[in-house]
């Protein structure tokens, strides 16, 4: 997943080997440098190159995420596949351009079901300061059938928390690929 913020880009991933990653890119004209990997290593576990404890059991499905520019944070969602793929999310800031060491908050759970996030299912509101939220849920159903489902998430401004509003469903069933788009004409969000 590829997202922009703080006059720098930001590619967050998931390794073949289960581990999810961040690398943090200034821009001078047409030329990016890419600051040191940020590895959350032991399956997702150690973040800020092993200094921050996030949760050293989880294995990384899917990862979609934002950087929300009031709050000059990165909120980054993912499918904790240790934990029957509950839908997670974590707020992170990067804390050194020149290392790339970031830091986290305490990752929390926003889907208690089996449910699935896309790369670009998840989009900052420059309208209301907050992030757009979606996934599916398949513990309802069959992954193809599974509804799709929204909240708007807020980040504590100067913290590495979040919370999120009511869950709704957008789709009823089959939802798949969601993207989510800013429509700063009309300050409106299309999923």
């Amino acid at each position: 997943h590829i997202c922009a913020g703080g006059n720098r880009v930001h590619v967050t991933y998931r390794a073949s080997d289960g581990n999810g990653g961040i690398r943090s890119a200034s821009i001078s004209g047409t030329t990016l440098t890419f600051a040191a990997e940020t590895v959350w290593a032991s399956n997702f576990g150690y973040a800020s190159g092993g200094q921050d404890l996030m949760d050293s059991t989880i294995q990384v499905g899917r990862i979609g995420g934002c950087y929300d520019l009031s709050a000059d944070r990165y909120l980054t969602l993912y499918a904790n596949a240790t934990e029957s793929s509950y839908l997670y999310a974590v707020v992170s800031q990067l804390t050194d351009a020149n290392t790339g060491a970031m830091t986290w908050g305490t990752p929390v759970v926003v889907n208690s079901a089996t449910s699935d996030v896309y790369a670009r299912g998840v989009q900052y509101d420059s309208s209301t300061s907050r992030c757009l939220v979606t996934y599916k849920d398949t513990a309802s159903g069959t992954w193809a059938a599974g509804p799709g489902k929204a909240k708007v998430a807020t980040i504590t401004a100067g913290t590495n928390s979040v919370a999120f509003g009511t869950e709704a469903e957008f789709e009823d069933g089959g939802a798949t690929h969601i993207n989510v788009v800013e429509d700063p004409n009309t300050d409106r969000m299309l999923i």
